[in-house]
């Protein structure tokens, strides 16, 4: 790092100025002193060099040094400016603070005014110089945090390793970086990424392994970031005698190193460290996300051809089973036009079993659709209508909503069936078995068995329809209901307490419910009996 401090001296008496330059350079070695006559002299020099300090008289012929002052902070507004005048009064002091002064110092006899003067000079550019480097610290914060998010964007895992590439030698100011993620393949570090310099400097390698020694592979094993001032000070180091001299390497957790060199010795300090740590802790989101998507596509792709093989699959079970039944139902309808048997109804029933079976199976098959055309349906409407499809004597519906809510009508009818159904063949506690057995959803069948329907008759059950708060709604009956232990089990595929059902009617509404984006609640209703809230 070049220490030097460069001051312009500016002041009409040329000898006053050529001692000054020879107090002030023998006071500090390292600085070098320019003089210049007068104002217009000074910026000439200003524009053509680079200083770091001006000092510079106020009582000068022509420009004086209140107006060189005012000159300087609008082309250089951050150059430190210390006035050292002869004529010294609370007026001039006080028009200097104002035009924006780093220091005020009157002359005096004896030499001490020159080491006064020298400390001066060097607090203001110690000054200057920690102000630049905190703007610079900002500005590459607030670029890292970009960064970031165009890291999180990346489509794959070499466009993260570039982009990395990029901010260190962009952002940070780094010459020689490369990016290694590991690779279990090959066993180690592999080289995803690097600088333009890279190629020029270091020898081409393709892997670190673990039985390499490399400082890389320290680095990224014990996933703490080192810092080497000068490797060929190191007893071993891979890229001695390559010109590289100073190494910082960053460990990306599992996934790598970013690795970081330079051709001069001692050339990271901590806010080197630090960046370069935001850097890497965006790059190992970055990755993170990346590996997430991926899995995520991985499990997409093994789950769409899972549904396309059961689609298939259903699809051509549906048409070998849908033929044979078909005839046998044909067959049974003849046979009973004939024959008035008992024997002969139970077949038809079973017969129909077997077609809403097949009717459930599809359903279930299916992909949820995920671009359902909705419509603003009645509430109200629809849940008369399809209670005319499943109503049973002693059932009553209760309707205590007229809401509007948006929905794909059939996918709808289908849910409300498939609800009305369960709470008018199993709301009753007299038609259960044990307590527990509440959880048929699946039966579309159309056949009722009168003794069913007396027994319900006998229990007086209601089903009720309305509006939730939050603008959902629910459906609920005051049978015995589900019991809270069951809950989760009853919406499973195939799950049913009754060997004559299919046990496929809730995980239907719950396929509907989830195709328009809805929450399903299972919950007891104010008498007891089930209730399935749509939120």
């Amino acid at each position: 790092m070049d220490d030097t401090i460069r001051v312009l001296h500016v002041d009409d008496d040329p000898g006053f100025a050529d001692l000054t330059a020879t107090y002030l350079t023998r006071e500090c070695e390292s600085m070098v002193v320019d003089t210049a006559p007068d104002a217009d002299e000074a910026i000439q020099q200003l524009r053509s060099n680079t200083y770091d300090c001006i000092v510079s008289d106020y009582n000068m012929p022509g420009t004086d040094g209140l107006s060189l002052l005012r000159t300087v902070r609008s082309e250089f507004e951050h150059l430190p400016f210390i006035l050292f005048t002869g004529r010294g009064s609370e007026e001039v002091a006080s028009k200097a603070i104002s035009a924006g002064v780093t220091d005020y110092l009157q002359k005096s006899s004896g030499s001490e005014q020159y080491t006064l003067l020298t400390n001066r000079i060097e607090n203001a550019v110690a000054q200057a110089q920690s102000r630049r480097k905190l703007q610079i610290q900002r500005n590459q914060l607030e670029a890292l945090h970009h960064a970031t998010g165009e890291l999180i964007e990346c489509d794959s895992t070499q466009e993260i390793a570039d982009r990395l590439v990029g901010a260190a030698e962009d952002i940070l100011g780094f010459s020689i970086v490369v990016v290694r993620l590991y690779d279990a393949d090959a066993g180690g570090l592999v080289p995803i990424a690097g600088s333009d310099p890279v190629s020029k400097t270091l020898p081409e390698r393709e892997v670190f392994t673990p039985e390499g020694g490399s400082l890389n592979w320290q680095a990224y094993a014990s996933g703490e970031v080192q810092v080497y001032d000068d490797i060929e000070a190191l007893e071993f180091a891979a890229d001695q005698d390559t010109g590289l001299r100073s190494l910082l390497h960053v460990p990306l957790d599992e996934y790598g190193t970013i690795a970081v060199g330079e051709t001069t010795p001692s050339a990271f300090d901590e806010t080197d460290v630090f960046l370069t740590r935001i850097l890497a802790t965006a790059g190992k989101t970055a990755l993170r996300a990346q590996e997430r998507e991926s899995t995520l596509k991985a499990e997409r792709d093994r789950v769409e051809r899972q549904n396309e093989r059961l689609n298939e699959f259903a699809s051509v079970l549906s048409h070998d089973l849908r033929s044979p039944l078909t005839v046998a139902q044909g067959r049974l309808e003849l046979l009973n036009a004939e024959y008035d048997s008992e024997d002969i109804d139970a077949a038809l029933d079973a017969i129909d079993r077997m077609n809403t079976l097949v009717d459930d199976l599809l359903r279930l098959a299916r992909e949820p659709d995920p671009d359902l055309e909705l419509a603003a349906v009645s509430l109200s409407s629809i849940a008369q209508d399809c209670w005319g499809t499943v109503s049973a004597p002693g059932v009553t519906l209760s309707i205590e909503s007229e809401q509007t809510i948006d929905a794909e009508p059939s996918r709808l009818r289908q849910l409300l069936e498939n609800l009305f159904r369960n709470s008018v063949e199993h709301g009753s506690t007299g038609s259960r078995s044990p307590p527990g057995d509440a959880v048929e959803h699946g039966s579309t069948s159309q056949h009722t068995h009168q003794g069913d329907a007396d027994e319900r008759a006998d229990d007086g059950i209601e089903v009720r329809v309305g509006a939730l708060p939050d603008g959902g709604f629910f459906v609920e009956d005051t049978g015995s209901g589900i019991p809270q232990d069951e809950r989760t089990e009853v919406v499973e595929m195939g799950y049913s307490t009754s060997p004559d059902n299919t046990g496929f009617g809730l995980a239907i509404v719950k396929d509907i419910a989830t195709e328009h984006g809805w929450e399903m609640r299972l919950t007891e209703s104010t008498e007891g009996g089930a209730r399935f809230e749509f939120v």
